[in-house]
């Protein structure tokens, strides 16, 4: 279920996601793993997401093998919900603005929904189940198995020369 998957990225170190900065998907998912405690840095992950986003409005990880797009408004829209978590309604709604500008794909209702009302803290977007994570199965059916670290070696200099024993 996506509560088991949160729980398991919440326990994720928080340097994996400054080892891996070419994976915005990250920095979007890590949003939904911050306890009320912890906004700063939720905010943070968004402030960072969309800097990565390198001015695209979508990442499409289909590249990846994964199915997933991630659009720049979805990014913009956490870090609103994140904001209106805080109680600061005025950069909550000024986000949205901005989101609703970006949005060019994407199921995006919430937006509309979220700039009519007023003072409602706002869920952040989820990724959907199994979009991210799972490979499809007709991808992994088709994996071959590789030996990637090969045969054990030994060598033994003498000299000039090398006696190898495999």
């Amino acid at each position: 279920s996506h509560f088991l998957e949160i729980f398991r990225l919440e326990r994720l170190p928080s340097n994996h996601l400054k080892q891996n900065v070419l994976f915005v998907i990250d920095y979007f998912l890590s949003v939904l793993c911050n306890s009320p405690s912890r906004l700063e840095e939720a905010l943070s992950d968004c402030i960072w997401a969309q800097q990565y986003m390198r001015g695209n409005t979508v990442i499409d990880y289909r590249q990846l093998g994964l199915r997933f797009k991630l659009y720049s408004w979805q990014v913009l829209y956490n870090a609103a919900a994140v904001y209106s978590r805080m109680g600061d309604w005025e950069q909550a709604q000024d986000v949205l603005m901005s989101a609703s500008q970006q949005r060019t794909g994407g199921r995006g209702g919430n937006i509309e929904a979220a700039l009519d009302s007023k003072r409602v803290v706002l869920d952040p977007l989820l990724v959907p189940e199994g979009e991210v994570f799972r490979p499809r199965k007709q991808d992994v059916e088709q994996l071959k198995q590789r030996d990637f670290l090969g045969k054990a070696k030994v060598e033994y200099p003498l000299d000039d020369c090398c006696i190898t024993c495999a």
